[in-house]
């Protein structure tokens, strides 16, 4: 299995998702969100890539 990559829409700045089975939007918003990922504009809207 490989990681995921969420992009932020704003200004594309990514984050790498570790693999850790099936990821629902939910989830990886929930990543995102409890590990405070933020990315360089600071928007965090974020759509999950791969």
């Amino acid at each position: 299995m490989s990681d995921f990559i969420a992009r932020c829409r704003k200004c594309k700045s990514k984050v790498i998702i570790p693999d850790q089975g099936p990821c629902t939007d939910l989830e990886y918003r929930e990543y995102l969100e409890g590990y405070g990922k933020n990315c360089k504009c600071g928007r965090n809207d974020w759509e999950l890539l791969a």
